[in-house]
């Protein structure tokens, strides 16, 4: 598995998926978050 890092746009995203990377990390999906806080993100 492949994971990319430092995707921050939709470009990004569409340029991983042409290369057949599926997953990523980064501003685009979200900010870096402290413990307390990742519970409150994950709630619908």
């Amino acid at each position: 598995m492949v994971v990319a890092e430092g995707v921050e746009t939709a470009e990004h995203v569409a340029q991983l998926r042409e290369l057949g990377c599926e997953e990523g990390q980064g501003y685009f999906f979200a900010p870096p978050l402290d413990p307390e806080d990742l519970e409150a993100f994950l709630q619908p």
